[in-house]
């Protein structure tokens, strides 16, 4: 992959949460942040940080769930989780408790993705007793609504010379493209536009698309061996996306381009698609 070289070390933290006495019912405070058109960041605090509580989100297209009361939805949901939970321990997790998959403790910031433009959302906060498999006190929720999306007309023509590709988008609106080897691919991801979606939500997350040499605006070329050198084969299948990107969203359609590569003759292209 082009632009960005790092080795983050992940590390996995497993809490396991044992069922004890609850205390009196908490309150929540809701507090959504960094609304755009298809994300937003919820925080959620509870009173009492020693409480467990379980929260979800709901969107107004399901109608049928946002016209339910909190209590209601609440209850809705310790109905599914149980189904869940019950369906998983008698056979893939026998281990793990209700707590364990369900509950939470303490302030939870949530990242939202994958969320639609111009539509109210709504995000509901309850304390469960992870003994009884109940809710218990009263429910909260807090609405909000996702921003339009300005997109762009931007669109891609791929120029393909030996051990080369130049980039030339359609205007100047700034973009981010990025290349892989189409079965290294396929082994992660249902296709190339789910592939290029995670690719950016990673970097988001770890504040790469911040950088200003991430993206680009007008032509860029870009030589395999010089920049990417050990990666690309002689022979080998490969996949760009692109798309523009600006504001922090993805703005425009994803291009997508197979080529074959070659040092010494120019790369073969397979597929164009948008």
């Amino acid at each position: 992959m082009k632009h960005i070289y790092y080795i983050l070390g992940a590390i996995l933290l497993l809490s396991s949460c044992t069922a004890s006495k609850q205390e009196k019912p908490a309150g929540f405070k809701i507090e959504v942040k960094n609304v755009l058109s298809t994300k937003a960041k919820v925080v959620i605090e509870p009173s009492n940080p020693n409480v467990y509580y379980s929260y979800g989100i709901i969107s107004e297209d399901m109608e049928e769930y946002f016209n339910m009361t909190d209590d209601e939805n609440a209850q809705f949901q310790m109905d599914f989780s149980i189904e869940r939970w019950e369906f998983a321990s008698s056979d893939i997790a026998p281990s793990l408790t209700f707590s364990d998959i369900y509950c939470y403790k303490g302030r939870q910031e949530i990242q939202y993705t994958y969320l639609a433009p111009e539509k109210v959302y709504r995000v509901i906060a309850f304390q469960v007793d992870p003994d009884k498999k109940q809710y218990v006190g009263i429910p909260c929720s807090k609405e909000f609504r996702t921003n339009p999306l300005v997109k762009s007309s931007i669109t891609f023509e791929f120029t393909f010379e030996p051990d080369k590709v130049t980039v030339t988008p359609s205007n100047n609106d700034r973009y981010y493209w990025d290349y892989i080897e189409t079965e290294e691919m396929l082994e992660d991801y249902a296709d190339p536009e789910q592939y290029y979606t995670q690719l950016i939500l990673f970097y988001e997350e770890y504040g790469f698309m911040d950088l200003p040499e991430t993206t680009d605006t007008g032509v860029s070329e870009w030589v395999f061996s010089e920049e990417d050198p050990g990666y690309m084969k002689e022979g080998g299948r490969y996949t760009i996306t692109a798309a523009g990107y600006d504001n922090g969203e993805i703005n425009s359609d994803i291009t997508i381009i197979e080529f074959i590569y070659h040092k010494d003759i120019p790369c073969e292209l397979v597929t164009a698609q948008e």
